[in-house]
């Protein structure tokens, strides 16, 4: 008898053993990934509800997450094999992915549509004048630019200034005295010749002017004052070396790139893209003085009236090349390709290398899309995923506020982006900053 009740203690204890042990193992089981089949419909704007498709769901929304494209959606339902979603604000073109519990699995490209809204920013009729959004007055605006707490930066050429606008819209003179001329110095004092173009050393907290008719870039403080750092006033020329005797012929466009503290230009009359290193020399980046469209690198590419740049944040410099009505894409070491358009003016949508533009006069640019003022088309195109749409702008010239299908700009020449994800216009021949949100 005792032995037969060890026998019976020793096959409950091993029994107890087995049961810690699944349990221990059962415990280190992941749970099972849900499976994405299809999305209905896959394409759409803001707001649009989606059915997902798929296994693995779960019947308590709250075990469950939906991202279009990073983005988290709202869920209006589920059960384990379907979900249904509202597609969030600005999610942009990408996959779509279902959690569940912390496990996630990629689904299906959902085709997102932007929306694009356009208002008045700031302005009212041409002239100069200070003040709030709507009597504040501004001539032939154009290029721009942005410092931290989103105050733009205007380059007000019609007026000879740099002007700047707060977030509120309300506007101020930052340097200039508004008499056309060359002159360093102080703000108030310092004199410009068609200023087109601006970019700001977050670094250092200056800014860079095409100063366009005096040839020259000039360079402002933080508090506006003025010195000049490449080319001799009202010497046009193509000369590289040392930057104060170096000579650019009507540079329409800066960018900074602060890595290395460079200064990139669009010389616009030598038909090329010059760079001003932290040394002060002047040297050419990519194109010749001999205008053309070839692609290449370095002085082997061709340009014909390179007109504004941006740099986008994979570390590719984007021009727009007014005359041959085409955007090209340059990379770090000089290597140019043509990004969107044929050579061809016109107005036309579709894929990039179809895509006509004309006179493409300012960009701005990001990872993921990069948008155009199309001057003559007198529209914001956007260009995604190698393929182009018109944002805003019908392609006829007038004023009008309201959805992108039918706000109407007049020779849009400057484009900003904020921290917000909203971007500004030149509405250059409006004399008036736009506002565009993007969702």
């Amino acid at each position: 008898m005792a032995g037969k009740h060890i026998f019976y203690t020793f096959l409950a204890a091993a029994f107890v053993m087995i049961a810690a042990c699944n349990k221990s193992g059962n415990d280190n089981v992941q749970p099972a990934a849900p499976t994405v089949y299809s999305l209905t419909p896959d394409t759409g704007k803001k707001g649009t509800v989606v059915l997902i498709s798929g296994k693995g769901f779960s019947e308590d929304s709250t075990e469950l997450k939906v991202y279009f494209n990073g983005r988290i959606a709202q869920l209006l339902q589920s059960t384990d094999t379907t979900i249904t979603a509202v597609v969030p604000p600005g999610a942009g073109p990408g996959s779509v992915t279902v959690s569940l519990n912390g496990v996630s699995a990629p689904g299906p490209v959902f085709n997102f549509i932007y929306t694009f809204t356009v208002s008045l920013f700031s302005g009212s009729v041409q002239g100069f004048a200070n003040g709030s959004s709507g009597t504040s007055k501004y001539s032939f605006p154009k290029g721009m630019a942005i410092d931290a707490q989103d105050n733009i930066y205007l380059a007000d050429e019609g007026n000879e200034r740099i002007r700047v606008i707060y977030p509120n819209g309300t506007s101020n003179t930052f340097s200039g005295s508004g008499m056309n001329g060359f002159l360093d110095g102080p703000p108030g004092v310092a004199k410009f010749n068609h200023p087109v173009d601006i970019t700001y050393d977050r670094i250092n907290q200056e800014f860079y002017i095409a100063d366009r008719d005096n040839h020259c870039i000039r360079k402002l403080s933080s508090s506006g004052g003025v010195s000049t750092v490449a080319g001799i006033p009202a010497t046009p020329g193509y000369v590289d070396g040392a930057a104060t005797a170096a000579r650019l012929n009507t540079p329409t466009g800066v960018e900074w790139k602060g890595e290395l503290l460079q200064v990139f230009i669009c010389d616009y009359g030598n038909h090329c893209i010059r760079k001003l290193d932290n040394v002060g020399i002047l040297s050419t980046f990519a194109g010749t003085n001999i205008a053309g469209l070839l692609d290449g690198t370095g002085t082997a590419a061709r340009f014909n009236g390179p007109f504004d740049i941006s740099w986008d944040s994979t570390g590719y410099l984007f021009v727009t090349d007014f005359t041959n009505h085409t955007i090209r894409r340059i990379s770090e070491s000089g290597a140019v390709i043509t990004y969107a358009g044929n050579g061809v003016p016109g107005f036309t949508n579709g894929i990039s290398f179809v895509a006509e533009f004309r006179n493409p006069a300012a960009l701005s640019a990001s990872q993921k899309m990069t948008l155009v003022c199309d001057q003559a088309n007198n529209c914001i195109r956007l260009i995604s995923n190698n393929k182009v749409i018109t944002a805003a702008g019908t392609g006829v010239s007038g004023f009008a506020d309201g959805d992108g299908s039918v706000a109407l700009f007049n020779a849009p020449g400057g484009i900003v982006r904020d921290s917000q994800g909203n971007y500004f216009i030149s509405d250059t021949q409006n004399h008036v900053i736009r506002k565009m949100v993007l969702d």
